[in-house]
């Protein structure tokens, strides 16, 4: 199988169409103004059993339900691993270790490749089996390609 490198998985991002995202909105009561949180879900790659999202925007109350039924969604047709790029969401203050680990609980008997996740996520998952973490699109992208 052919080893494409970190420009091979950058240029199917750019090639595979944007098949979504969601948009929740939070705000406070009183006198601050509501504001919308934004959170992307884009399949940059499917294979069989495997499929390759990136995701970006926040990462909180109001887009946590939404991760976890794309998620969910996912897994129920069959997919087994997930490789997340982590990359560029962030996490809103306030959002504990159990919330964090409530976004992924989805899949529970998948395998999750973390991509340049945030140390907010990586500490909650660096001693769980089910994750690999990848430090960089390149090592996630040489497992991806040998069809692991």
């Amino acid at each position: 199988m052919p080893q494409w490198g970190t420009a091979a998985a950058e240029q199917v991002a750019k090639d595979k169409p944007d098949t979504g995202g969601f948009t929740a909105r939070s705000g406070k009561t009183g006198e601050q103004q509501m504001g919308t949180v934004i959170v992307r879900m884009r399949e940059l790659a499917e294979a069989p059993s495997r499929v390759w999202i990136a995701v970006s925007g926040i990462i909180g109350p109001a887009t946590q339900h939404h991760i976890r039924q794309r998620l969910h969604h996912h897994a129920a047709a069959g997919t087994s691993a997930f490789y997340l790029d982590l990359r560029e969401p962030r996490c809103t203050e306030g959002m504990t270790r159990e919330d964090i680990r409530a976004v992924f609980d989805a899949c529970p008997d998948a395998d999750l490749h973390l991509i340049g996740a945030p140390d907010d996520i990586l500490d909650v998952f660096r001693n769980d089996p089910r994750f690999t973490v990848h430090p960089s699109l390149e090592s996630a992208w040489n497992i991806w390609s040998q069809g692991e």
